[in-house]
């Protein structure tokens, strides 16, 4: 008969340190839900040799300004920002795509309008088409959108 008892777990505060091995006043996550890590013998070669460093992630708001102005890039989908307008905060859809220049938003209604629903990850054109006064005598931004098709090779 084994009369050992489970040990009582404590749920305890793990601190985060630094790099450097200083603690900080973070605590460490309980899981890491939806993470992976590797195996060092799985890691790439991240060498400066081995590698060309890309674009940062942190998206830009790209501001189109004269018509006829052309963007290729892929279609990365829809999020939302936030504008602040006059002390108005109001949530408005945005666009998101990228190239080689970033990762770029664009909220222009007639854009997004355009791009609801379109699948994530195709590569687009957006040419901007100018201004146009609406019924209502607001002006909006016009767009043309065309899906792009790679050629092979």
């Amino acid at each position: 008969m084994n009369t050992m008892q489970e040990p009582e777990y404590v749920d305890v505060d793990e601190h985060i340190v630094t790099a450097n091995g200083e603690k900080t006043e973070l605590i460490a996550p309980k899981k890491f839900e939806g993470m992976s890590f590797l195996s060092p013998s799985n890691l790439p070669d991240l060498s400066d040799d081995n590698v060309d460093v890309g674009v940062s992630i942190a998206p830009k708001y790209y501001e189109f300004l004269v018509a006829g102005e052309i963007v290729r890039a892929v279609y990365n989908g829809m999020t939302v920002i936030t504008s602040n307008k006059n002390g108005q905060r109001r949530e408005i859809d945005t666009v998101v795509f990228q190239n080689k220049d970033g990762v770029f938003l664009n909220s222009g209604a007639n854009l997004v309008q355009q791009l609801r629903g379109f699948p994530v990850g195709n590569p687009i054109q957006i040419t901007y088409l100018g201004k146009e006064k609406t019924n209502s005598g607001n002006e909006v931004k016009r767009f043309e959108v065309r899906v792009l098709s790679l050629k092979a090779g």
